[in-house]
C-alpha cells in the first residue's frame, strides 16, 4: 500500500495538508551560517506586498506568511535586514580542517625495533549535505493555551517536550501529529523545521505552512561533520602487528536524545560533553578492524560544536572504512599479496571471508583491466551484518574529461558487485534496492558530492550543485547478491551498502592512478557551479518551467 501510493503520487507531505488558514510561510536567513536577525529595515513596503499577510523578526531569520509560496519568495527577497554574522564567519573549509588536525589526539609511540615497518595514511573528509528528499517543513497552529503540529518527524516525543518549552506551555497543551516524509536518512531525528514554525505561529498569532526552501535545506541545514582520519599500521614479515585509526571531526550532533527529553538533556550538557558520550558510545558499538592485525585502537575526538550537523546515514562507518581499507591495500602492496589473498589471510570473521569469496568470484576479481582502470575491494561488518563490494572504475582521461552539459563527470564507477550476509531476510528484493541506493550513496561521497564552506557559509544553494551520484555517473552494471543464511535473526541492512562501496571505489582510484587520494570526495577542490547569491538568500522563482522538461 504504501509503495503503491509512493508511485502513483497519491500520498500526502506535509505541504499537502490542508489545515484551515495554515497559509504558507518562509524564512529569510542570514547570509553566514547561524547568523541572527537583528532588525528590519523595510518591513512596512514588504508587508504591504501582494498577497503577504504578516512578517515577523526572530531571532533564526525574518518570516514570511503569504497567499502562496511565490508570493513568499518574493516577499523573502525583498527584504532589507539588519544581521549578526553567526558563529563560523570567516571560517573556510582549509581553516576548519586546520583546527581539526591541531585538535588530533597522539598516535601511540612506534617500536624501538628496527626491523618493524610503518605504513601511516592521513585523509580528509569534508563536509556533506543531509538534505533531505523532500524539503524540511512544517505546519503549526499555537493558540493561547494549546499547540498543534504537523511535520514528518523521527523522534516526535523529543519534539513536542522542546516545542513545548519552547513555547512556555505544559507538553499536554503540545500535540505533535507525525506526517509522511520522504527519505531523510537520518536527517528528520532533528525537527528544526516544526520547531521553527511553532515559534512562527506564536509570533504572528496566526497557523502556518513552513516550507524550507532548498537553499535553506543546502545552507542552514544538518551537514555530516567534516573531519580527518589517520591510520598507522606496524608490520614485521608477514605479520601486522598493530593497527591505530584516529578520528577527528567537527561534533555529530546527538541532542535529540533517545528520542525523549531526559537523554536529550544529557546529550546537551555544557561544554559538549553531553553530546561527546554520545559520540563515544556509538562509535564503541559500530566501530571494528575484522582483522587479525594485532594490537587494534580505534579512537574519536569530536571538537567543534558550531555546526548543524546530524547522524546522517551510516554515522563514522563511511570515513572509517575508507581510511582502514586504503591502508590495507598498501599494507597487501608492501607485503607483495593481491589486496583478495591478503584480507582473506588476516580475516577473522567467517561470515566475512564468505562474503569475500563470494563477491571475488562474481565480480571476476583479478580479471585483466586496461592501463587507467581498476578493481578495489573492501569489507563492512556492522548491524549483525556482513558486506563486502568490488567495484571497477574507469580513471583514464577520456572518461574523466568527458563533457556532458550541466553535469560533473571525472572517474567513473562502471560495475558493481556487492554480496551482504544480513541474517534472515525478509525481503530479498527490498535488501537488494536498498543496497542499490546505498552503492551510489558510497560512489558519490567518493567521487563528487560535499558542501564547500567559504566566508563562513556554504556555497551549495540546491541538488542542481550538489553532485550525488547521476546517471551519467551510475554504474551501468550492478549486481547485488544476497547470501543465503541459517541465522534466524535478521540482521540491519539499512545503511550496509554506503561503506563498503565507499571504501572499494577509494581503493579502486587509488590502482587505477597509482596515487592513494586523501581527501574526500576526490573532485572537492574543483568548484563545479557558480554559486546562487547569499542576499537575497534564496534564488528568484523560476518562470520557465516548462521549457526545462521534457
Amino acid at each position: 500500500m504504501d509503495a503503491l501510493a509512493a508511485v502513483t503520487g497519491t500520498k500526502d507531505f506535509t505541504t499537502d495538508l490542508q489545515v484551515d488558514n495554515a497559509l504558507p510561510t518562509m524564512i529569510c536567513r542570514a547570509p553566514t551560517l547561524n547568523g541572527t536577525a537583528k532588525s528590519i529595515n523595510n518591513e512596512a513596503a514588504v508587508t504591504a506586498m501582494p498577497g503577504v499577510t504578516h512578517v515577523a523578526l526572530l531571532d533564526f531569520g525574518v518570516a514570511v506568511r503569504a497567499r502562496t509560496f511565490g508570493q513568499c519568495i518574493d516577499a523573502v527577497r525583498a527584504l532589507d535586514v539588519v544581521w549578526a554574522d553567526g558563529p563560523v564567519a570567516g571560517e573556510s573549509d582549509a581553516t576548519i580542517v586546520k583546527q581539526v588536525r591541531a585538535a588530533q589526539l597522539p598516535m601511540p609511540a612506534l617500536p624501538a625495533n628496527p626491523l618493524v615497518q610503518t605504513v601511516t595514511g592521513d585523509f580528509v573528509f569534508y563536509f556533506r549535505s543531509n538534505s533531505p528528499m523532500d524539503t524540511n517543513s512544517a505546519i503549526a497552529d499555537v493558540r493561547a493555551d494549546s499547540a498543534t503540529i504537523w511535520a514528518g518527524l523521527k523522534s516526535p516525543i523529543v519534539a513536542q517536550q522542546r516545542i513545548a518549552e519552547a513555547l512556555g506551555m505544559a507538553e499536554d497543551q503540545v500535540k505533535v501529529n507525525v506526517v509522511t516524509a520522504g527519505g531523510s536518512f537520518g536527517r528528520r531525528l532533528f525537527f528544526d523545521g516544526a520547531l521553527e514554525a511553532a515559534r512562527i505561529s506564536q509570533a504572528m498569532g496566526q497557523p502556518v505552512k513552513l516550507m524550507w526552501h532548498r537553499a535553506d535545506d543546502a545552507r542552514a541545514g544538518r551537514a555530516h561533520p567534516l573531519g580527518t582520519c589517520r591510520v598507522q599500521a606496524t608490520y614485521l614479515g608477514g605479520e601486522v602487528l598493530s593497527f591505530n585509526q584516529s578520528l577527528t571531526c567537527v561534533e555529530t550532533d546527538y541532542r535529540h536524545g533517545l528520542g525523549e527529553l531526559l537523554t536529550a538533556r544529557g546529550s546537551d550538557l555544557p561544554g559538549g560533553l553531553g553530546n561527546q558520550g554520545f559520540a563515544q558510545t556509538i562509535f564503541a558499538l559500530t566501530q571494528e578492524i575484522p582483522y587479525n592485525f594485532g594490537e587494534v585502537t580505534q579512537t574519536v575526538l569530536e571538537v567543534d560544536e558550531r555546526f548543524n550537523t546530524g547522524s546522517m546515514r551510516n554515522i563514522y562507518s563511511p570515513d572509517v572504512r575508507v581510511a582502514a581499507e586504503l591502508v590495507v591495500d598498501q599494507l597487501a602492496a608492501r607485503m607483495k599479496m593481491d589486496p583478495l589473498a591478503f584480507r582473506l589471510k588476516f580475516e577473522r570473521n567467517d561470515r566475512l571471508r564468505a562474503v569475500l569469496q563470494k563477491v571475488a568470484a562474481a565480480g571476476e576479481w583479478g580479471r585483466p583491466m586496461a592501463p587507467g582502470t581498476a578493481q578495489g575491494i573492501a569489507i563492512h561488518k556492522e548491524y549483525k551484518g556482513v558486506s563486502a563490494c568490488v567495484v571497477e572504475i574507469d580513471a583514464r582521461p577520456v572518461t574523466v574529461d568527458r563533457s556532458i552539459p550541466n553535469a560533473v563527470t571525472g572517474p567513473r564507477v562502471t560495475r558493481v558487485t556487492y554480496a551482504i550476509d544480513a541474517g534472515r531476510v525478509v525481503n530479498p528484493r527490498g535488501l537488494e534496492a536498498q543496497m542499490q541506493g546505498g552503492i551510489n550513496d558510497g560512489i558519490a561521497l567518493a567521487l563528487t558530492s560535499s558542501l564547500h564552506l567559504r566566508d563562513g557559509h556554504f556555497l551549495e544553494g540546491s541538488w542542481d550543485n550538489y553532485f550525488y551520484t547521476r546517471q551519467w555517473n551510475t554504474p551501468p552494471r550492478v549486481d547485488v547478491i544476497v547470501m543465503p543464511s541459517d541465522s534466524e535473526q535478521p540482521g540491519g541492512a539499512g545503511e550496509a551498502g554506503v561503506a563498503a562501496t565507499f571504501a572499494a571505489v577509494a581503493c579502486a582510484y587509488a590502482r587505477a592512478t597509482g596515487t592513494v587520494p586523501t581527501h574526500f570526495p576526490i573532485n572537492h577542490d574543483t568548484l563545479s557551479f557558480t554559486p546562487k547569491p547569499f542576499i537575497p538568500p534564496i534564488p528568484q522563482s523560476p518562470t520557465n518551467g516548462l521549457q526545462l522538461t521534457w
